[in-house]
């Protein structure tokens, strides 16, 4: 083989190597795209994951408010309730009092 072929045939490897490479870097290409998206995916997911944890505590946050100002609510309502019942009790009290001494009056009267 003289040196021309010798010429010839890496050249032809080389042009071989130059396609593989073109096709790896292709593949790299991708794979680094794949990765970049991969983490810009993960940092989505941990922000969802915050905000939904944020969400979750405010929630609980509001309930137990609302239990609180529920039982507070129901307090202060028994507490209305108690007293509406002692001033019927005691307008009860002055308008029988009233009734009996209308009835003494008009008794007196005959």
């Amino acid at each position: 083989m003289n040196a021309l072929e010798k010429i010839g045939a890496a050249e032809d490897k080389v042009a071989g190597l130059q396609d593989a490479l073109t096709a790896v870097e292709g593949v790299l290409d991708t794979t680094e795209q794949i990765v970049v998206e991969g983490q810009k995916a993960g940092r989505c997911f941990r922000r969802l994951f915050k905000v939904l944890v944020l969400i979750s505590i405010v929630a609980i946050v509001v309930m137990v408010v609302k239990k609180v100002m529920a039982g507070r609510s129901s307090e202060e309502d028994v507490v209305a309730v108690e007293a509406v019942v002692e001033e019927a009790a005691v307008e009860e009290a002055i308008l029988e009092e009233a009734v009996l001494e209308k009835a003494e009056d008009v008794a007196d009267d005959s």
